[in-house]
């Protein structure tokens, strides 16, 4: 942004009001540039869009505020609350009777801690320095949350899973959640300091590159740029063989898992024919007969919606779940109405959009 000239005598107060007038528009329309996406679909057709290169460079000028070296401290005030008061505050509204569960997976390894301690880190990054470029943000983007799916077209594709912390935010906070999981997870695999540095920094790089490349492009371009398994290409990528191996043979593995595996896990056969899931308590218990009733009235409507198949070949399994407040809403504006008022309808409409 430019500063206005220096001006002497009786015209200087006008003077600096007209510079503070044009430094009002320019961080307006600056404010503009960046605006997420997700204040959509309050669509206007009439106002054109900013090309991408606009908004690059209206970016790179909040590097004057917030340059990149700030997001490498983390300077926390002394009254950083107790991170054990704010994941019992996170159980609020959960199954009570699944919290023990919850807390002594949380407590069997310290990577196991960091995936259940979103709200612990939620804290650290609403107090740490950041470039106030909103996005709709995962709110959870450890490296846990990354695997590899299936598509309806047969494809093994590497993918985003565990959508339950979705908002808006600033895009930087699931890049530090994903590297600070890269770390503790290698951590905890005793990888020497200096390599866990590389493994942070190559994936810091990596995005960094893939966003300049993906920038320009149009929509539907980077909407086909997902990774498939079957194209991994490893010839610019500093991996060894065995390290190679380790992630063809996920893939193998990934090939293997559909419905038909899953149902012949977790399903049992019932003497009418049909099926029903096989019960492991505490993760998988009976439920009510009221909340039966309430479920399969809820799939007859929704099934109401689908072609419904004629064999076990075609089974389908839907998760159903109950989302709750998300880990960074006590800092951030969240969602736009209606999405703000019904965690389910901001988790699906979060979802779409990532």
């Amino acid at each position: 942004m430019e500063r206005p000239n220096p001006i002497h005598g009786e015209d200087a107060s006008a003077g600096a009001e007209t510079g503070q007038d044009h430094a009002a528009a320019d961080e307006a329309a600056e404010a503009g540039v960046l605006e997420p996406l997700a204040d959509y679909p309050h669509i206007d057709l009439r106002a054109g869009g900013e090309p991408w290169d606009k908004r690059r460079a209206a970016g790179k000028r909040l590097r004057e505020v917030v340059d990149h070296a700030a997001h490498a401290a983390l300077d926390l005030p002394a009254d950083r609350p107790d991170p054990v008061d704010l994941i019992a505050g996170a159980h609020e509204g959960r199954q009570p009777e699944l919290v023990p569960l919850r807390v002594a997976r949380m407590a069997s390894s310290p990577f196991a801690f960091l995936r259940g301690a979103a709200h612990v880190m939620a804290w650290d990054l609403a107090h740490s320095p950041r470039s106030e470029i909103m996005v709709v943000m995962n709110g959870d983007a450890h490296i846990s949350n990354f695997g590899l799916f299936g598509t309806p077209q047969g494809d093994v594709v590497l993918d985003l899973n565990d959508f339950d912390e979705v908002t808006i935010g600033p895009w930087e906070w699931d890049l530090k959640r994903l590297v600070a999981s890269i770390e503790v997870a290698a951590r905890e695999d005793g990888v020497p300091a200096d390599q866990r540095r590389q493994a942070v920094m190559a994936a810091v790089g990596g995005y960094q590159h893939t966003m300049l490349d993906l920038a320009p492009q149009g929509s539907l371009d980077v909407w086909q740029q997902a990774t498939r398994a079957d194209e991994l290409d490893f010839s610019g990528v500093r991996i060894d063989e065995a390290s190679q191996a380790v992630v063809r043979k996920a893939v193998e593995k990934a090939r293997k898992k559909n419905n038909q595996s899953l149902l012949a896990r977790v399903g049992e056969r019932r003497v009418d024919g049909g099926w029903r899931f096989r019960e492991d308590a505490p993760i998988l218990t009976r439920v009510d007969d009221d909340t039966r009733e309430s479920v399969i009235t809820g799939l007859e409507h929704y099934a109401e919606t689908l072609l419904c198949g004629n064999s076990d070949q075609d089974v389908l399994f839907l998760q159903v779940k109950e989302a709750v407040r998300p880990a960074h809403a006590p800092y951030l504006p969240g969602m736009p109405e209606p999405y703000a008022s019904h965690e389910g309808e901001r988790v699906i409409y979060g979802q779409r959009l990532l």
